[in-house]
């Protein structure tokens, strides 16, 4: 296990005589790593886990970018990379028929990018799972979290991200993933760089598994929405909708800014193995949601039609002229 750590901290293979000094990191890293083990411990007892992440956020900053002045051999970024690449290497695929992790990594894959999120919101100055559940917040990314950003951006967690979200994959990791491509995705008018990432990373690939999550997810929604509305305590209905409600939350800031790229690709789907049909999807939870009352029905259609109107801003005719003419939208 030492080896495997180590050829993810030292960009130096043959830099024996720096081993000492990257052994402090590896350590580190173990030790919080390790902190995984007591979160549903912990969750049972103080309803908090959040603080058992503080060390692997304090691990992340420390650790000194490529351009610094510092004695540590170890730099963010490459790490960041070969962590990224690591895990992707984990995976295992079948086909276009789904995407999985074993067991034994699965715990410290979700602790590690749930840490990176935790890291984002730390400077974003709010919660991803409480802006996945409100329609009303605008955010100011500041400089700090820009930089996290930009840096997560280019060091692969973005691609990683994508790749988790994947029929076949554990449905914590998948929400885990959600949630840190949201903390990516955050800006005011759009963040163009990560969204030009995924656009890239949808286009240029079979992204059908991605897609097929996206759509289970909204199917999950209406399923859910169908049996759950009724009977709710109005003070608590952001916290009941359920952690599905992120993926509205992700269309929207992928299409943000009226991005054009990603807009046609959520329609398109050009060059995968099948075309999931999410505009299609999501004009039947439409129709789902005007079927019922409650305040939790208008806060879930809120967010539905926040995501249909952001597709269709541009305006992107496209997306206009499928939920006009092929969906049952406007009756």
């Amino acid at each position: 296990e030492e080896a495997e750590l180590v050829s993810f901290v030292t960009h130096d293979k043959n830099a024996s005589n720096r081993r000492q000094r990257d052994s402090i990191t590896i350590a580190d890293i173990q030790q919080v790593v390790f902190r995984e083990q007591f979160v549903d411990f912990a969750q049972k007892l103080t309803g908090n886990a959040q603080q058992l992440y503080a060390s692997g956020i304090e691990l992340f900053e420390r650790i000194p970018l490529t351009f610094e002045v510092a004695e540590s051999d170890v730099r963010l970024e490459p790490l960041i990379h070969k962590l990224c690449n690591h895990i992707r290497s984990m995976i295992k695929r079948k086909g276009v028929a789904s995407r999985s992790l074993e067991h034994d990594v699965m715990d410290t894959v979700t602790w590690l990018i749930k840490t990176w999120r935790l890291l984002l919101e730390k400077y974003l100055n709010i919660e991803v799972e409480y802006y996945c559940r409100t329609d009303s917040v605008e955010v100011e990314v500041g400089e700090k979290a820009q930089k996290y950003q930009q840096l997560f951006n280019t060091c692969g967690v973005t691609y990683l991200c994508l790749e988790l979200i994947a029929v076949g994959m554990d449905h914590s990791v998948v929400i885990e993933a959600i949630y840190l491509l949201v903390a990516l995705l955050m800006a005011k008018k759009g963040n163009e760089t990560v969204q030009a990432k995924v656009a890239k990373y949808l286009c240029d690939t079979d992204s059908t598994l991605f897609f097929q999550e996206v759509g289970e997810l909204i199917e999950q929604l209406t399923l859910w929405s169908s049996k759950e509305f009724e009977g709710r305590n109005d003070d608590k209905i952001m916290y009941e909708l359920p952690d599905e409600i992120g993926v509205f939350k992700l269309l929207q800031l992928l299409c943000l800014g009226n991005f054009a790229p990603c807009q046609n690709c959520i329609r398109d789907q050009f060059g995968n193995t099948r075309v999931v049909g999410l505009v299609g999807q999501m004009a039947t939870y439409s129709d789902v949601l005007s079927r019922l009352e409650s305040h939790l029905c208008t806060q879930m259609c809120i967010h539905l039609v926040q995501t249909i109107h952001t597709l269709m801003m541009g305006p992107c005719k496209g997306n206009q002229e499928q939920f006009v003419l092929q969906t049952e939208l406007l009756l």
